[in-house]
């Protein structure tokens, strides 16, 4: 099992998973029998599988529902960065062929990411002849039709009013989407691909797979279009439903195998969490250890305790050095963690 390639394919349902592991960590330490702590597992697995979607659908509205434009971009990077410590440029083509590996084929493009990858392409000349050569004719078809025409005044209206230029740009979107999808059955005929512009299409779909999935949501975001990556994410969620499952049981099916198989090697280290020890033999003639303390701090709390900025905080999550627990759109942090990252700091600077 690829512990990177999961955490990558969703962090939400990664982290999700080493927390239950963590508890059946703390099982070990309080004596409990392999036989129970399978049955934890798996009652666990089956609870929050049961609860996936609602988990999935309260990450995303988390993310862009409570956030400013500014915190997003800031949170866009710190994942890019995360992405990319684990060795994972997050282009489109590595997340659909990482999908691959782990026997997933889900579509890798909607409509909001192709146009935001072609934003992100903007600049890039070889794209804008491919498209010039697919859609040139076509679009001039498009704005010459009476519809078309007729909107623009519409248009010029909606760019002279002086609402926020984010509003605008949401009407004029809106107007666009329902004049043009009216042209283009009106003239559908235009829209018969020949070979040639196959191969076109073939050029530009490798080159939009090249494309780093943050950097369009960066693009999109910029450009005031959060609404519609709102709306893009939740329609992916059944997709993304279905990447949480899969990393969500491959987790701890992997831990339940690795229990009843006594030969087995001890799990490898997780990505995000110290990796605690599953050997039940060791566990078994070491001395007893007292239970984890579960007390939950505030982002606050742990800032006052930790004597850090909030961009510190955010950075020590981002490095994986601190490990937030998710309660709903809440974010909270075990009290032994903050304190146990303490201690660390203190012999590193007796080291020093």
């Amino acid at each position: 099992m690829n512990h990177q390639e999961l955490f990558i394919l969703h962090p939400v349902a990664y982290t999700h998973a080493q927390d239950v592991l963590a508890v059946e960590s703390d099982m070990i330490s309080n004596g409990l029998a392999v036989e129970q702590r399978v049955e934890f597992l798996k009652t666990e697995l089956g609870r929050i599988t049961a609860m996936s979607d609602v988990l999935v659908a309260e990450a995303w509205e988390e993310l862009f529902n409570e956030l400013t434009r500014d915190d997003l971009l800031i949170d866009l990077d710190v994942m890019k960065k995360r992405f990319e410590r684990h060795g994972f440029s997050g282009t489109l083509r590595d997340n659909r062929n990482l999908q691959r590996r782990q026997g997933i084929n889900l579509p890798a493009l909607d409509p909001t990411l192709l146009i935001g990858a072609l934003g992100v392409l903007d600049e890039d000349s070889e794209v804008g002849d491919l498209m010039h050569n697919l859609l040139g004719n076509r679009v001039q078809s498009l704005l010459s039709h009476p519809a078309s025409v007729a909107a623009e005044e519409t248009y010029n209206g909606i760019m002279a009013s002086p609402q926020l230029l984010s509003v605008r740009d949401a009407q004029a979107r809106e107007l666009a989407a329902s004049v043009f999808g009216k042209v283009i059955s009106e003239t559908s005929s235009d829209w018969d691909f020949t070979g040639e512009d196959i191969r076109t299409i073939v050029k530009l779909y490798s080159k939009i797979l090249d494309v780093s999935i943050v950097d369009i949501l960066v693009s999109l975001v910029s450009k005031g279009a959060i609404s519609e990556v709102r709306a893009s994410l939740k329609a992916g969620i059944e997709s993304s439903g279905i990447l949480y499952r899969h990393v969500l049981s491959e987790v701890i099916l992997h831990r339940i195998q690795q229990m009843q198989s006594p030969e087995s090697p001890s799990v490898p280290g997780a990505i995000l969490t110290e990796a605690p020890s599953f050997d039940d033999k060791e566990v078994q003639s070491a001395p007893q250890k007292e239970s984890k303390d579960h007390t939950l701090l505030t982002v606050p709390d742990a800032i006052r305790m930790l004597n850090v900025s909030r961009s510190t905080l955010n950075r020590l999550m981002s490095d994986g050095r601190l490990i937030p627990v998710r309660i709903g759109r809440a974010i909270r942090f075990n009290l032994a963690d903050i304190q146990r990252f303490i201690g660390i700091d203190k012999l590193d600077n007796k080291s020093r």
